[in-house]
């Protein structure tokens, strides 16, 4: 070991011995109670919709600029640099300058749990979460909300307070019905120089569309005779140039009273050097709904491993026959 290495060992247990700030504990007296409408999604992809009330007891906010106040340990050894956390329950809350969720033992200083989420969130709150149907004792969980996030919308992740177990329910889904898409096909190789977002509901337009733009492909597409029954629709999309990008597919399709709801992601990748520039596109097979809107949502999530945000982009109304 070099001089180097032990006398920064010998530093960071220095630190690591000198007694700890208490977390920022904000007047939580104001807090108010947030009800919205959640859904669950059941093993035949029906929705139920019932109410969770969140109510927030703690919470701290963080800047775009944040330093080191003191060093905390993780569940696996390592130490990392803290700022203001929160204090409940015995246990004080931080979020690491690494992107570090660690609850620490107010009396002992030792550290319950810790888990990674990514360093882009600002917000850090400690909620009761209850549904109305449900009788037991509130949860208690922790919420992180990046910018611009509130209970209503997906931009935003929680833990259990006791576990640091990711809860799985954190996106909010429109009503309506899960389907799968009839089919979906992508690429990157079409002739679209511009963006181009269109629903197709006959065929000589859709003859005509594929002509202009995907004359490379048109072997693989759907054929002429899909619009035959009046029971399709075609939604064809692509941003034009660009690059990184594979192509794009719906993730989520959700069939209600009032439509459907279409949420997209591009199929994105990382390259090393030069990118040479492609066409992705996305083409999707649907149920065709007269009378009804089609809402197009894109995730507009700029962090890698962040929750989804969901944007509606495109709406298309489909006349009736």
């Amino acid at each position: 070991m070099s001089i180097l290495d032990l006398g920064t060992g010998l530093l960071l247990a220095a630190m690591c011995l000198l007694p700890a700030d208490d977390p920022a504990q904000p007047d939580v007296a104001d807090q108010q109670d947030a009800a919205i409408n959640r859904q669950d999604v059941d093993q035949h992809g029906e929705t139920a919709r019932k109410t969770i009330r969140y109510k927030n007891l703690a919470a701290v906010s963080f800047g775009s600029r944040r330093s080191s106040k003191h060093w905390v340990q993780t569940g696996q050894g390592v130490l990392v640099a803290v700022d203001d956390g929160l204090q409940y329950d015995g246990t004080n809350l931080y979020l690491s300058l690494t992107g570090d969720l660690v609850a620490v033992d107010q009396k002992t200083r030792t550290t319950k749990w810790s888990t990674g989420t990514g360093g882009h969130w600002n917000q850090m709150t400690i909620q009761s979460v209850q549904s109305t149907d449900d009788q037991r004792e509130p949860r208690i969980v922790v919420a992180l909300k990046s910018a611009g996030g509130d209970d209503a919308v997906a931009n935003v992740v929680r833990y259990d307070f006791k576990t640091g177990a990711r809860l799985k329910k954190d996106v909010v889904l429109p009503e309506g019905k899960v389907i799968e898409p009839i089919a979906q096909f992508m690429g990157d190789d079409c002739g679209c120089d511009a963006p181009i977002a269109q629903l197709i509901t006959d065929r000589q337009a859709w003859i005509e569309l594929r002509k202009k733009y995907f004359a490379s492909v048109a072997n693989e597409l759907p054929r002429d005779d899909l619009f035959d029954d009046g029971k399709q629709v075609v939604l064809v999309l692509s941003e034009g140039p660009a690059t990184n990008c594979r192509g794009v597919k719906a993730q989520e399709v959700l069939q209600g009273e009032a439509g459907m709801v279409v949420r997209l992601q591009k199929q994105t990748y990382q390259s090393l050097g030069d990118t040479p520039t492609v066409r992705p596109y996305g083409i999707i097979v649907l149920p065709r709904a007269d009378g009804n809107k089609y809402v197009i949502e894109e995730n507009q999530q700029s962090f890698k491993g962040g929750p989804p945000v969901w944007k509606a982009t495109h709406d298309f109304q489909v006349d009736g026959r």
